[in-house]
């Protein structure tokens, strides 16, 4: 498993280094429009997030992002620290999903003496083929970030 693990993890350090450097942009980007949003009024809070029991309330989303705002604000948090959190996380997300797919692909019955694999990027995405000359599984994953939504990624396992 430990040599799956470490040939996994050789096949896809582009997507990891993609993967952490859009999770560190989205972070600078998100702390730095936090700041901006940290001097708005709560009726401007509630225009921009308004909760589904009124015009007059918070939504628990939008009084999350107020709360992140006033932390930068007043300091008791950084843009740095944001930045290195979500570097971390990212990290740990891209350990986890390899110990997940790892584990999934000798679920599929691979004899783990044999395993040969080949590694393909298909635009922003990876596609990884497994096979030990008699089983094959096909790895892919599913990735999305953008100026709104926050990078992710997973992976299918046919």
């Amino acid at each position: 498993m430990k040599k799956l693990i470490e040939t996994l993890k050789a096949q896809t350090k582009s997507l990891k280094a993609e993967f952490v450097a859009k999770s560190i942009e989205f972070a600078k980007n998100d702390a730095v429009k936090a700041t901006e949003q940290a001097d708005w009024s709560y009726e401007k809070w509630v225009s921009e997030f308004p909760s589904s029991y009124g015009s007059k309330v918070l939504s628990k989303a939008g009084d999350a992002r107020r709360r992140f705002a006033e932390n930068l604000k007043y300091n008791r948090v950084t843009i740095q620290a944001i930045v290195e959190k979500a570097e971390k996380l990212a990290n740990e997300h891209y350990q986890d999903s390899i110990a997940k797919l790892a584990t999934r692909i000798m679920k599929k019955g691979l004899n783990s003496q044999k395993i040969e694999m080949t590694t393909s990027r298909i635009g922003i995405n990876i596609e990884t083929i497994v096979t030990d000359g008699e089983k094959t599984v096909t790895a892919t994953t599913i990735t999305a970030w953008g100026p709104v939504q926050r990078p992710h990624y997973r992976y299918l396992v046919k």
